[in-house]
């Protein structure tokens, strides 16, 4: 019988990840709580991990998003990447519609496909993130496959919870079946904006709930138990080979 001593550094190893995990889960809910009395802009990837808009609020969150990337603008090299976004920065700060969002988004997508800066291409995912809160089905629909791809590629042994942007993924998912069948059976009357997140947060609360309470009585199945998981496939430079069709 394998005993703690006989792998000692396999122990020691397991004992500092979950402590790492820990202090991880600790400094994300004092972040949340941060975020929610607006001294925190979350990022996109923290928004697709179920993290409150600042201020609880996507009207301030937009607001402050628009601030935050127009001083980047101003910072750059290029002048022409600031006038390029100033109408649509400027139309969101004016209030954050599904017809601001996508007028800063087309200008986005127009100065990334120029110069593909990184920061232009997590702000073009912001606004998606927003268009699917304003109802969007299509964005809803992206929202969710963003959050799947985090979930799988990230680095579960130094994530706090890495279960957070699975259950977002599956509450987005559902947000877009139900947008789609308001769309076929008759007008959409499906909340939006701020009832939309506590939508999309009750839903994944909803999912991880019933899975954990199917975990605790299902047993692991024999294909699982003791056999380690299917390594992904890497290209010569170590990173994964995305799964094609």
């Amino acid at each position: 019988m394998d005993t703690d001593a006989q792998h000692p550094v396999g122990k020691a190893e397991a004992a500092a990840g979950r402590a790492l995990r820990a202090r991880r889960r600790s400094a994300d809910a004092e972040l949340r709580r941060r975020t929610t009395e607006g001294r925190h802009l979350p990022t996109v990837e923290q928004l697709l991990r179920g993290y409150p808009f600042a201020s609880g609020e996507i009207g301030k969150d937009s607001s402050e998003f628009a601030r935050a990337l127009a001083d980047w603008c101003a910072g750059l090299p290029d002048p022409a990447v600031a006038a390029g976004l100033a109408p649509g920065l400027a139309a969101l700060r004016d209030g954050c519609t599904p017809e601001s969002v996508s007028t800063l988004a087309a200008a986005i997508d127009a100065q990334d496909a120029r110069c593909g800066h990184p920061e232009l291409f997590g702000a073009l995912l912001r606004c998606r993130l927003y268009l699917a809160h304003l109802g969007s089905e299509s964005a809803a629909m992206e929202v969710a496959t963003d959050a799947v791809r985090i979930a799988y590629f990230q680095d579960w042994e130094t994530e706090g919870d890495g279960t957070d942007v699975v259950w977002q993924s599956l509450g987005w998912l559902l947000r877009s079946a139900y947008l789609r069948a308001q769309r076929l059976t008759g007008p959409a009357t499906g909340a939006s904006g701020s009832a939309a997140t506590n939508v999309v947060r009750r839903t994944a609360a909803e999912f991880e709930a019933r899975v954990r309470g199917c975990l605790e009585e299902t047993p692991t199945p024999p294909s699982l138990s003791g056999s380690p998981l299917p390594q992904r496939a890497v290209g010569p430079g170590g990173r994964p080979i995305p799964e094609r069709d």
